[in-house]
């Protein structure tokens, strides 16, 4: 998200895979990566598979409006509600104009350099772009190649090998990002095994991996948190 929303400096607090919005008799929501970042805004990131252009804007638009509506809860006023970015990467290249990004957010008519305050903000990643020359277009090169082996960014690769290796390392990557994802109880252990609170073996044996696992883990969470 920091390469896409070219934002070096965001910081998510809290994130979580497959975050479902349910919306009592009208469509729910399933995202694929839901996060908060420290100022509180809300960031949602898809790896879109529709490719229809008159079904992928008004779902990026009525997903942006669900999160709103989920983002302030009954009582609080107007003004504590906290901007919405809606991040699609797509297949191909929606516009056609080799663009890396293609970002849209809601500006004053008659003055395009007025945006309105806390409004959605919506990008779409083109997914052709696989220039690895730029810091983009290597995650995106990456997100797309089968071969853990030439994929270049760090945290990425290990992850993918994990995956790859074994019907263990598959189920294990599972675990992980029900726990990580979900509860954040891996993270917590990372940062006791770092503060000595607590051994790598007893880290490992609390979830239920092995100890070269966890430790692989636990370096590829340090890399991501650096790129």
């Amino acid at each position: 998200m920091k390469r896409i929303l070219n934002d070096l400096g965001l910081v998510v607090e809290q994130y979580h895979a497959k975050h479902v919005l349910t919306n009592a008799g009208h469509h729910s929501v399933q995202i694929d990566v839901w996060a908060r970042d420290g100022s509180g805004r809300q960031l949602a990131l898809e790896l879109q598979q529709v490719t229809d252009d008159e079904e992928l804007y008004p779902r990026a638009v009525f997903e942006g409006a669900t999160m709103v509506v989920h983002s302030l809860p009954a009582g609080q006023p107007y003004s504590e509600l906290n901007k919405t970015v809606v991040i699609f990467i797509t297949q191909r290249d929606l516009e056609g104009k080799g663009k890396p990004v293609y970002w849209y957010q809601t500006v004053q008519r008659d003055d395009p350099e007025k945006i309105m305050p806390k409004s959605s903000e919506f990008l779409f990643v083109n997914g052709k772009n696989r220039d690895r020359s730029t810091a983009l277009g290597r995650i995106i090169a990456d997100i797309q190649e089968p071969d853990p082996d030439l994929i270049q960014t760090e945290a990425l690769r290990r992850w993918m090998k994990m995956l790859k290796n074994s019907a263990e390392g598959r189920k294990k990557m599972e675990d992980l990002l029900e726990m990580y994802m979900n509860q954040g109880e891996l993270r917590l252990l990372f940062r006791q095994v770092k503060d000595d609170d607590i051994t790598l073996t007893k880290a490992a044996k609390y979830a239920d991996m092995s100890e070269d696992a966890f430790q692989a883990a636990m370096q590829a969470y340090e890399a991501s948190q650096k790129s």
